[in-house]
């Protein structure tokens, strides 16, 4: 909300009939004052001139501690603009003296006043949130910081010339001398060159037979010495390709876990074991079951192989052949000394029976029928609870019987592959997508939580099979990719990863992990060679950036300094791209397979490439501000296979070629006869109506539509639990923003994926002096129309869980059955950004 105080200031009289404005420290952004200026009692023409508000600590001649340019004039004419306070102007507790300039700006870039008004006063009121000013500052405005750097650049550039007239003397010196030195000792060199080769030739002479007999032919000479390459010693070498590979790594990179190459004993033409199935932790170890599972659909036979290893370096520990069919579940009891596992299926048939096998001979000692087709089981050693899953079933069994106490459904489209239970807590991998989803002893969802399909390392997590606790918050990932089909083997690949507290699942998700944001700095006017993407040492140019950004687990952000830059590419990194161009120039620019990719203010050119600008398969490509600068006739942009955002860019040549490619326009120039090409399947949504004359439409199609950069849908449905219909589309939205309010108090905003239809939001608030804490949780349901735009929001689902300071705690509860009560959350407003 705005608070608007009209203000009229002479310039030519006191402003002593202004009312006090108080104001409260620290509300930025709403406190505007409308401004008329007037000169003896008419307004004042303010055409020409740029206005500042200038604020004075005190009454009288205080010190200067504001001055803000004024970028809302709304009638020049007749003296009229807007100004709204900012925190500088309210650093000051008590009463301050402002006024504002009129100026003008030299050719010298200083500016130079011309007129002011007489001061007015207002008063800000202390905020708890700080204390206001401790000394003075100063604002030093831009034309005044670029008039300095220009003088430093000149002088700079003086102190380089004569630095570098000196440098060169002084080398051609230590060249002079350095030939003078050669041409002395080179006599000296080709006597002694010439009688080491014959003291050479009398050695290896006198001990021919000796170096005969112990490497007859000189195999073995020859061998070594072709294996030392180019280096004085074979240890020389070998170090230093182990630095190459060290130096590949990022020191603060995830490790990927384990690489184990499945290359076993078993590798008979009919029964090899090469496919992952039941996987669990003991208390130094991995204990996994392989089937003969094999992709041409052939029939299993029973016999599994199962395998322990070691945790700290994959070293196989011992293996055994043992009857337990497709061997879909495995978990470890540790009160019993046994290992647990639910086969499945046998032969392609259900199987219905829980199987014990003792852990110190692997051999089955016994199995129990069970009422389901089991196909997960884990024990929770922190709570000693036995945890079972049958497809989107979770059930809790006895430890002496394994019969089904409880049972819950799960709401899931993807495949289950395994359970792993701990601290009451059920974490459930899954696959298509590949994803890991956590839920607590009631069902509840606690998260859903997306595994990239790229983890680093060149690895590529092609299936998610099981998940196993390590230690503490470190769980195990199990994935496998077929080596070679003919020979039945595979790469086993575990991935271990940490995972929140349970104080924070309780209270924030696995959102925020483990998508870490690193940040790089590009400078083509960096002169040192000891580039790292540091603001201090930027690398030169965006492939050697690039060459730093291979780890799928974060999210780069480049920021470019202006200049010109050559050709860059990225491809085949499964990662999330953003660049700030910030009016670079670059002669070239191609990005295939990059997961998420943004661009912004850049200026691109087809100078040392055939396109601009060139994307294939990229999941989601945003471009922002994009200038291209090429002759008519030649290309511009490319896109394949991919999803892209244009938002304010500029296009020239010949356009915009697509194949396979979604594209939303938004407020381009186009300089050319044909902006657009769309064929194979490709879609355009454009923003206005000058661009249909310029649109080739193949094989696709092309609509106008509008996209705004960032709207709001207030509330249009006065029942609480429903927030009416918003035009969302998510297939141009990722997300959006709700806005929580009880009753008219606001109480907390939420990001909500538009691909999520089904979500649980949770936050928490203290709820008076004496220390309540109060948590809320709501289930959200998004609803869409056969357009895929947003029809409505409901709260299936509400809870409000008081936690008091004497230890207990009460409940207000609410579904569908009844009126939605005032006090617990409800959906305000939605913002969207395109």
């Amino acid at each position: 909300m705005t608070i608007t105080y009209p203000v009229f200031l002479s310039i030519t009289q006191p402003n002593d009939n202004i009312p006090t404005i108080v104001i409260r420290q620290f509300d930025e952004g709403t406190q505007t004052l409308e401004v008329t200026v007037t000169e003896k009692g008419q307004p004042k023409d303010i055409t020409g001139f740029t206005p500042f508000f200038c604020v004075k600590q005190g009454h009288h001649s205080g010190l200067g501690i504001s001055e803000q340019r004024v970028t809302q004039i709304i009638d020049a004419k007749n003296g009229k603009l807007r100004y709204t306070l900012t925190n500088y102007d309210m650093q000051n507790i008590g009463e301050n003296t402002a006024y504002f300039a009129f100026r003008t700006l030299k050719e010298d870039n200083t500016w130079q006043q011309q007129f002011s008004t007489r001061d007015f006063h207002y008063q800000v009121k202390k905020s708890i949130f700080g204390d206001g000013i401790k000394d003075s500052n100063y604002i030093w405005t831009f034309e005044e910081i670029l008039r300095y750097f220009r003088e430093w650049l000149s002088k700079s550039k003086e102190d380089f010339v004569e630095w570098n007239e000196e440098a060169k003397r002084e080398i051609l010196m230590i060249i002079k001398e350095f030939q003078k030195w050669i041409n002395e000792n080179q006599k000296e060199y080709e006597d002694w060159l010439e009688n080491s080769k014959i003291s050479w030739t009398d050695w290896v002479e006198s001990i021919r037979e000796i170096l005969e007999s112990i490497d007859p032919g000189g195999a073995i000479l020859t061998e070594l010495t072709d294996a030392r390459g180019s280096f004085p010693r074979l240890k020389n070498r070998l170090d230093n390709q182990d630095e190459k590979i060290k130096s590949k790594r990022n020191k603060n990179e995830p490790k990927a876990g384990l690489v184990l190459n499945n290359k076993f004993r078993y590798q008979h033409s009919t029964n090899g074991y090469c496919v992952p199935q039941g996987f669990c932790s003991t208390e130094n170890s991995f204990l996994i079951v392989y089937n003969d599972h094999y992709t041409d659909g052939r029939t299993e036979s029973e016999m599994c192989l199962l395998q322990e290893i070691s945790f700290e370096n994959g070293e196989i520990l011992r293996e055994k052949e043992i009857e337990l069919g497709h061997g879909n579940g495995l978990t470890y009891r540790e009160d019993t000394n046994e290992v647990l596992c639910v086969a499945g299926f046998m032969l392609g048939n259900e199987n219905k029976e829980v199987i014990v096998i003792d852990y110190d001979t692997l051999t089955i000692k016994k199995t129990y029928p069970t009422s389901l087709n089991l196909t997960a089981i884990s024990y929770d050693k922190s709570s000693k609870r036995l945890w079972a899953k049958s497809n989107k079933t979770i059930c809790e069994l006895n430890l002496n019987d394994y019969s089904i106490l409880k049972r819950f459904e799960i709401e899931t489209d993807s495949i289950g592959q395994d359970i792993c239970a701990q601290n009451n807590y059920i974490y459930l991998p899954l696959s298509n997508p590949e994803s890991m989803m956590v839920v607590d002893d009631m069902g509840n969802l606690i998260q859903n939580y997306k595994v990239p399909r790229y983890s680093g390392d060149n690895t590529y997590i092609n299936e998610l099979e099981g998940v196993a606790h390590v230690k503490g918050n470190q769980f195990a990932l199990i994935s496998f990719n077929f080596s070679s089909l003919s020979k039945k083997s595979s790469d086993i690949n575990i991935f271990l990863f940490d995972v929140i507290s349970s104080q924070q699942i309780l209270r924030r998700t696995f959102s925020n992990y483990p998508n870490a944001r690193i940040d790089y700095h590009v400078d083509c006017n960096y002169t040192g060679f000891d580039s790292d993407g540091t603001k201090e040492k930027p690398y030169k140019n965006l492939n050697q950036c690039f060459n730093a950004c291979a780890n799928a687990a974060y999210m780069y952000t480049i920021y470019m300094a202006e200049g010109e830059y050559p050709f860059a590419e990225l491809s085949m990194v499964q990662t999330l791209i953003e660049i700030q161009g910030n009016g670079a120039t670059i002669h070239g620019l191609a990005f295939n397979r990059v997961s998420k990719l943004s661009l912004n203010n850049l200026i691109l050119t087809n100078k040392e490439s055939s396109h601009a600008l060139t994307l294939d398969n990229i999941s989601t490509a945003k471009l922002i501000g994009i200038e291209s600068k090429m002759k008519v006739g030649t290309k511009c942009f490319r896109f394949f296979d991919s999803s892209v955002s244009m938002e304010k860019c500029t296009i020239l040549g010949d356009g915009v070629t697509s194949s396979n490619t979604q594209i939303y326009e938004v407020g381009s120039t186009v300089n050319t006869d044909t902006a657009f090409s769309i064929s194979n399947r490709s879609s355009l949504n454009f923003s206005h109506t000058s661009l249909q004359d310029k649109i080739v439409v193949g094989n696709g199609v092309a609509k106008l539509a509008t996209y705004p950069p960032t709207v709001v849908f207030n509330r249009s449905d006065a029942n609480k639990k429903f927030f009416g219909y918003a035009k969302i589309n998510r297939m141009i939205f990722n997300d959006f923003l709700l806005t929580f309010n009880i009753g008219t108090t606001f109480m907390s905003q939420e990001k909500i994926n538009t691909r999520d239809i089904n979500t649980l939001v949770r936050f928490i608030e203290v709820a008076n002096t004496t220390g309540d804490l109060i948590a809320y949780e709501l289930r959200l349901v998004q609803v869409y129309d056969d357009k895929q735009l947003l029809k409505d929001i409901q709260i299936t689902e509400s809870r409000k869980t008081t936690f008091k300071s004497d230890g207990s705690r009460s409940y207000t509860n609410w579904n569908t059955s009844s009126s939605y009560p005032e006090d617990l959350p409800h959906i305000e407003t939605i913002r969207v950004f395109s």
